[in-house]
């Protein structure tokens, strides 16, 4: 058995606040300003959390003056009446209230793209927006021949095979097929995806397999 403290062999995951707990429908306040109500979930899944990670909360309010009180006295509160006085205590007191962005085995953050070793480009990370704000969806096609890749090609969209900017892609060669099949220009299939709440389709190479993929494929 390890000699290890229990809760340095926990894994720690840090949360963002405004628009990861803390609801943020009024905007920025100040530091010392939270006034909207937790997003839905927040602190049942951090009372999930604490039992089996270190939680940390973390962000730009944690370093400006009334920050970090701000957010106490917001959690507590919030805790309490959604888990009891007891409950909410003893969740409340698990809570890391670090300064500086530590180093977390996962962070959850309303705005951050995945990064998966390519480059997101510019016009990804221009056209992001947070979940609340609609967020973005690619158009996952998922095995497109090299017609369906030339045609996107001429008419100046892209595919992706793997673009998850916030876990939500969508597979759908059919639906491209059909918009390709009824709209001449770029700009009008554009317009039928983003109406449909798709807001990326690129054209990419997939990523070449590596001894490593050979080997988890065969076991």
């Amino acid at each position: 058995m390890s000699d290890e403290p229990e809760i340095d062999r926990k894994k720690l995951i840090c949360l963002d606040v405004d628009g990861v707990v803390h609801g943020y429908q009024s905007g920025w306040k100040g530091a010392d300003q939270m006034p909207d109500d937790p997003v839905p979930g927040a602190m049942e899944a951090i009372r999930t959390y604490v039992g089996r990670f270190r939680v940390a909360l973390y962000s730009s309010r944690s370093g400006q003056p009334g920050g970090l009180p701000a957010k106490q006295h917001w959690l507590h509160m919030h805790l309490m009446r959604s888990l009891g006085a007891e409950e909410g205590a003893r969740v409340f007191d698990a809570v890391e209230w670090p300064t500086s962005k530590p180093p977390a085995h996962v962070t959850l953050d309303d705005r951050a793209i995945r990064f998966r070793g390519r480059w997101p480009e510019p016009e990804d990370i221009d056209a992001f927006r947070p979940w609340d704000k609609g967020g973005n969806r690619a158009l996952l096609v998922d095995v497109p021949d090299d017609a369906l890749v030339a045609e996107l090609s001429r008419r100046g969209l892209r595919y992706v095979r793997d673009f998850d900017p916030d876990g939500r892609c969508v597979s759908g060669e059919d639906l491209l097929r059909e918009i390709l099949a009824h709209d001449d220009d770029a700009g009008s299939i554009v317009s039928r995806l983003r109406d449909g709440g798709i807001d990326l389709v690129r054209v990419e190479e997939p990523y070449p397999e590596t001894d490593e993929d050979e080997e988890d494929a065969h076991g």
